[in-house]
């Protein structure tokens, strides 16, 4: 089982804003020490461990998913740029229209560290000037040009096209991709009822970059309509195209999961796509 805690640590400290010598106080061990720790060297004790989850009111399988499911609730702001503690500044190019969480690319980087590991993943996100521990918090905004751009980087790389598509998910765990999603359900939410939900869910913590509805009969399950800002970003093609593949494939894999017996098909719209009822 994979130890996550030193990057769970570079994130928490970098999104609280703290340095190591002031987190290594709170951690009651000295900068050295937490500095080992973050780099994999040294463990935590149990209590240092249990004080932090207790602390910062972490979800404890974060050691094992090496990622945070939710900190500060946070609201999509199209137009502030706004720098959450000390991660570095976004680049321009990402640093507006922020509609997106990190939650959305969290299968991208599962896949990647995969198929390269850790490290070239890791290198990945820095050669865009991306700070790799920024993805480890998944609630935080950032803009569908990050997501392109990281899918088009794989692409490039031969790890992943139009006809494969489905590898990303195949290489995830949709119980672990969706599990604040899952997690927020009630028992007795099932079929319709879940899949419902979860198009107002996407709205608040996944993404606002398009109108997502729910109309629920086998012609249109589901109807998402762009936001007009997204035909002033002049998305890649095959991005554009990988998107609404991509959506398909998440409601093909949660529909087991929501109790949903039935399966889907998609059918694209000049500004969106549709998931139905496949007959």
């Amino acid at each position: 089982m994979q130890d996550n805690t030193g990057k769970i640590l570079r994130a928490l400290r970098k999104y609280h804003g703290i340095n190591q010598i002031e987190f290594a106080q709170l951690l009651d061990c000295n900068q050295s020490t937490l500095s080992r720790i973050e780099m994999g060297v040294l463990e935590l004790t149990a209590m240092q461990w249990l004080n932090l989850v207790e602390r910062y009111h972490l979800d404890a399988r974060c050691i094992t998913t090496g990622k945070i499911e939710q900190l500060d609730p946070i609201k999509f702001n199209l137009k502030k740029s706004p720098k959450y503690g000390s991660f570095k500044k976004m680049p321009k190019r990402y640093d507006t229209l922020r509609g997106s969480t990190v939650r959305s690319v969290y299968p991208f980087l599962k896949f990647i560290s995969h198929k390269l590991g850790e490290e070239k993943k890791n290198e990945l996100l820095t050669s865009l000037k991306l700070d790799p521990d920024y993805f480890v918090i998944q609630n935080l905004p950032i803009s569908i040009l990050a997501i392109q751009d990281i899918f088009l980087a794989i692409e490039e790389k031969g790890l992943i096209s139009i006809d494969n598509y489905q590898e990303i998910l195949n290489h995830n765990d949709i119980s672990d991709t969706h599990s604040f999603f899952l997690d927020s359900l009630k028992v007795s939410s099932a079929g319709e009822v879940a899949f419902k939900k979860l198009t107002k869910f996407v709205a608040s913590h996944f993404e606002i970059n398009s109108n997502y509805e729910f109309i629920g009969d086998k012609n249109c399950f589901v109807k998402a309509t762009n936001q007009s800002f997204l035909k002033e970003l002049k998305l890649d093609d095959t991005f554009e195209k990988f998107r609404s593949l991509y959506n398909l494939s998440h409601f093909d894999k949660l529909a087991p999961l929501l109790k949903w017996d039935g399966s889907f098909k998609l059918n694209n719209l000049n500004d969106g796509w549709e998931i139905a009822c496949a007959t």
